[in-house]
């Protein structure tokens, strides 16, 4: 159940990773980075899937709530909202559709009792954006450290507007 509780993952890999940056352990807390880094790109292709799935859902229930539809249409629609509605809940890891629907910027802690425990996406990934900066600053990667720095400034500016 890892994939679903990743802000468990996060959280825990940050609270290493700082910890090993303050005892300037730089090789170990570079390892924790990667692992970061691979994580914040495999959420974010998560949540592009998420949206699209929810885009098609929206989709799917605005035809439906047409009246002239016929009846083994409606029946195939219903089908595919079933379906949509249950790889949305599968791929989020929430107990409800209204909690898939509420997916925005939430990473989630645990399962139930600590259920709607949550880091803030978008929080995180300008975390680790500073952090691969950190890290790679040493080794001379300056054009990486551009990109990772622009990326972050835009995380930032798309949670303020």
């Amino acid at each position: 159940q890892k994939e679903h509780w990743v802000g468990l993952f996060f959280y825990t890999e940050l609270l290493q990773t700082f910890y090993l940056l303050r005892v300037c352990d730089y090789k170990a807390a570079s390892k924790h980075v990667e692992r970061l880094d691979t994580a914040v790109k495999n959420e974010m292709e998560r949540g592009h899937r998420i949206k699209e799935l929810g885009t098609e859902l929206s989709a799917v229930e605005g035809t439906l709530a047409q009246t002239m539809l016929k009846e083994r249409e409606r029946v195939a629609l219903a089908h595919k909202q079933g379906q949509l509605r249950a790889q949305l809940q599968a791929l989020c890891g929430y107990d409800t559709l209204k909690d898939v629907l509420d997916y925005g910027d939430k990473l989630l802690l645990a399962p139930p009792p600590m259920h709607g425990e949550w880091l803030p996406r978008t929080a995180v990934f300008v975390l680790v954006d500073l952090m691969v900066v950190m890290v790679s600053r040493p080794k001379g990667i300056f054009k990486e450290c551009g990109k990772r720095i622009h990326s972050g400034l835009q995380l930032i500016h798309g949670m303020c507007c």
